[in-house]
């Protein structure tokens, strides 16, 4: 199993954050000390042991620990060759463990004792396997505060350009199609209007992920990906150029304003930023005013009752901050790194039991900027169907089908709901999410479209 898991992890065509989980739990099965290390000697052997680990390197190399029993050990690990001078000893281990910093931005937790250590031995290796060695550093234009339409708009652009998100190396490649063969699936005459070389836009596109993914699944269309974060577009041009992604046109703007690009698209993929806006409807709206007739729109929000283990594991550090009657962070607090490290050493060593699994499971935990953006947004205004329906009814798009984050949800909604193959019952859709309370714990994501006259 071990060297399957190593050729796909440094397969360029797939994205080792997928495998992840899956490598930790075959290591803890292998060395039983990942969970049991706690004394000197035992650290010392598992230091030993994971030296020449082949995969465990590789692990930590090419991806964030998704493991919460992996983590804390190899923090416990860390801490241990730091205060013992050991890590001289350990090079190859400890270099792993500053490719695993970098890549989750020094997410794991230390305590005094090993900061003042830091301090005394800048630019070390050991150093390097607490704290990365480089920001991101943003390029192009920044926002002016005053040049921001609304307050909520520029705490949002603010958090972006300090943690651009989501972190990302490299993709699972999609097999190629084309957007009229995609929605043929949901709707033939819409698909009919459809060209192979489609205009697409990818609002609020972030770090870029979205946008390669996009321009991958459909190599004869145009894509345009714009997002109101500088560093975040700069993280998303080297990516993609050093994955070799298609040309993808990045430009600085907020969705509001799409209007100026003077452009309309065959389609527009929006991902997990509606809710994020000072008024997802509006956003939501100008998207579709540059939305050609006959188009379609893949959108992702927040669901209400996917979203409530995020709310119950902010109610377990709401002693750290100083907070707003819903929980969320006012702007009077200063969110740092050191703020991010000691929440998530708050829920790390929280009964388990009290901790939501869909905050510890999630591959957002992993990191310090998808930390930030699980549990610390500025602005979240989660969605529910009944909104949905209502929204797309005052925008004046219709839906194609609500989609499903895995077979075994879609076997289950057909088995529940056959008189809905399509998945456009919004009725069905409350009932199946009431039965399966955490189908949606990611987002909602549906396809939808604009009618044309004809269709109308």
């Amino acid at each position: 199993m071990a060297p399957l898991l190593l050729r796909l992890l440094r397969d360029p065509e797939i994205d080792p954050v997928s495998l992840n989980r899956a490598g930790w739990m075959l290591q803890r099965q292998v060395i039983g000390l990942l969970q049991n290390a706690d004394s000197d000697s035992d650290l010392e052997c598992l230091a030993n042991l994971l030296d020449g680990d082949e995969l465990t390197l590789t692990l930590l190399r090419e991806s964030p620990v998704g493991d919460r029993v992996a983590e804390k050990t190899l923090t416990r690990l860390r801490r241990w060759l730091a205060i013992s001078g050991h890590w001289r000893d350990h090079m190859v281990l400890v270099d792993a463990l500053g490719a695993q910093t970098e890549i989750n931005g020094g997410a794991w937790p230390f305590d005094e004792t090993e900061r003042h250590l830091l301090d005394d031995m800048p630019g070390t290796a050991i150093a390097r396997a607490y704290l990365p060695g480089r920001a991101v550093q943003s390029a192009g234009q920044t926002w002016k505060r005053e040049d921001l339409p609304a307050s909520v708009t520029r705490v949002v652009a603010e958090q972006y350009e300090r943690w651009p998100y989501p972190v990302w190396r490299r993709l699972n490649v999609p097999v190629p199609s084309s957007l009229p063969k995609v929605i043929r699936k949901f709707d033939a005459q819409v698909a009919d209007g459809l060209r192979a070389n489609s205009s697409i836009l990818v609002a609020g596109c972030g770090t870029g992920c979205q946008a390669a993914q996009v321009a991958l699944r459909y190599p004869d269309a145009h894509v345009t990906a714009i997002d109101i974060s500088a560093a975040s577009l700069s993280y998303a041009r080297k990516q993609c150029a050093a994955l070799h992604i298609p040309a993808i046109r990045f430009i600085q703007l907020d969705l509001h304003d799409a209007g100026v690009l003077g452009e309309k698209f065959d389609a527009v993929f929006c991902s997990g930023v509606l809710h994020h806006l000072p008024d997802p409807e509006a956003g939501w709206a100008a998207l579709s005013r540059i939305l050609r007739p006959g188009g379609v729109m893949k959108i992702m929000v927040y669901s209400q009752l996917g979203r409530l283990d995020v709310r119950g594991a902010r109610t377990l550090f709401r002693d750290l901050l100083n907070v707003s009657g819903d929980g969320m962070p006012i702007d009077s607090v200063p969110c740092d790194d050191d703020l991010v490290r000691r929440i998530r050493l708050r829920l790390l060593t929280h009964d388990e039991k009290g901790v939501p699994s869909g905050v510890l499971d999630s591959p957002d935990f992993s990191t310090i900027a998808a930390t930030r953006d699980l549990l610390l947004h500025p602005r979240e205004d989660p969605f529910n169907v009944t909104r949905i329906a209502r929204a797309l009814d005052q925008i004046g798009l219709r839906l194609l089908s609500f989609l499903l984050p895995t077979p075994v949800h879609h076997a289950a909604y057909n088995a529940l709901f056959p008189e809905d193959p399509l998945h456009r019952d919004f009725r069905t859709w409350i009932r199946f999410e009431f039965l399966h309370p955490g189908v949606f714990r990611g987002m909602y994501a549906f396809w939808c479209y604009k009618p044309s006259a004809v269709q109308e």
